[in-house]
């Protein structure tokens, strides 16, 4: 079985108006787009299907979702598992992701916290969709973004002696306590400044991100490693002028992307897409903590909680300028492939599991032996594979992400 997904917009106000819109062959009418889900989520509406055999039901057509109740050995597999709610999950969710400005400081949870924090929850009453409600579901979501474009992005902390010695390099008198508790280098210094930091009043707050505003915008102008994280700095400071994750960034790691180049970023790092489009991948979950820089709620108790204090950068995989192959990403849920099919030519696959297919650039045709017709994929057009598909082959001019299970 090898269907259409339906795209799922988001419109989120740090979204590209132009990025999503020029992927997905959509008019470009102002809008801010932010991401576009290719997948079953409980949070985003499940991605829908188009049965090219049975044709839409009642009006709708088939759930991404609904096919995993109704048919799980055939969709997922026959090592098929139920999670620790009892339900059955497809295991990642995919997106094209947009951002013109940056998303929020954020960290995933680890699969013990979101567990203990979604039976917490539950026992608590908290409804799902309250704004107060941290974990969605008891599931880790490790996460990977395929840079597009040129991507800017925050993650992990930097080597907390050398975050100490940029403060005292800007001067900024008002770090001074969290820059001694740097100063002690490891997991321990990034730890103990941070719950120094997350303990700040909002007038100490405001002081602080306003110093650190004038400092780093003098910074800025040079040529010195981190003129352009200040830059960033500066800039998010002025936005969030009393937001502790304006200090998040400065002690955060500044990376860089090209087209094609991967970043892994594991449960427990802290992270922040800054500007860019890319082709996001995840575990199956909606847990988020926020840290700062939104107006959406923050938690910074249950930040403390979650977070790796261990400094250290995620895992880059550089496409060297060819985008072709298997990207080696240190996770078991999922795994990631870009294929090039130039020219016409074929290439077959056996699908033992199931799988999400992106067409990235040109386009391309899925076909089946055991249907008639082949299923066109043109730029922003995404398939479901199902598990028990057995061998199909792809056909045409283009390059696609093939997403599955780890091998």
């Amino acid at each position: 079985m090898i269907r259409l997904l339906l795209p799922q917009i988001q419109r989120f106000a740090w979204g590209s108006t132009t990025a999503i819109p020029e992927i997905l062959g959509m008019e470009v009418n102002g809008e801010p787009l932010a991401e576009a889900w290719f997948g079953a989520s409980s949070q985003v509406a499940p991605g829908p299907v188009i049965d090219l055999t049975d044709g839409p039901r009642n009006g709708d057509w088939p759930l991404l979702g609904e096919l995993v109740s109704d048919s799980p050995r055939i969709v997922l597999g026959d090592d098929a598992e139920r999670g620790v709610d009892g339900h059955l999950r497809f295991p990642f969710l995919v997106k094209f992701l947009a951002a013109a400005w940056p998303l929020s400081i954020q960290v995933h949870p680890s699969v013990e916290h979101a567990q203990a924090g979604f039976a917490r929850e539950n026992a608590a009453g908290i409804p799902l969709d309250s704004p107060e409600r941290i974990y969605k579901d008891p599931n880790a979501k490790p996460e990977a973004i395929v840079a597009l474009e040129p991507f800017q992005l925050l993650a992990g902390f930097r080597d907390p002696v050398g975050s100490a010695e940029l403060i005292d390099e800007l001067g900024i008198a008002s770090l001074a306590t969290a820059a001694e508790a740097l100063g002690k280098g490891g997991a321990a210094g990034v730890e103990a400044a941070l719950r120094h930091l997350c303990g700040l009043g909002c007038d100490d707050a405001t002081n602080a991100v306003a110093e650190i505003v004038t400092a780093c915008d003098l910074a800025s102008g040079g040529d010195t490693t981190h003129a352009e994280q200040c830059r960033w700095v500066a800039r998010l400071g002025r936005d969030f002028p009393a937001d502790v994750g304006v200090v998040f960034a400065l002690l955060m790691n500044h990376l860089h992307l090209d087209p094609f180049d991967l970043a892994f970023v594991p449960e427990g790092m802290v992270h922040s897409y800054l500007i860019g489009s890319g082709l996001e991948v995840m575990g199956n979950s909606d847990n988020v903590v926020r840290g700062g820089l939104t107006i959406k709620p923050t938690h910074l108790d249950e930040l403390l909680q979650v977070v790796d204090f261990e400094p250290g950068l995620p895992k880059v995989v550089r496409a060297d300028g060819d985008a072709a192959g298997s990207y080696d990403i240190p996770s078991d849920a999922f795994a990631l492939d870009v294929i090039d099919i130039r020219n016409g030519s074929a290439t077959h696959h056996a699908s033992d599991g199931p799988e999400i297919i992106v067409t990235l650039e040109g386009a391309v045709d899925a076909h089946h032996d055991t249907e008639e017709a082949a299923l066109p994929l043109s730029r922003g057009a995404a398939a479901f594979v199902a598990a028990g598909t057995g061998r199909y082959r792809l056909a045409g001019d283009g390059r696609i992400a093939r997403i599955t299970l780890p091998r």
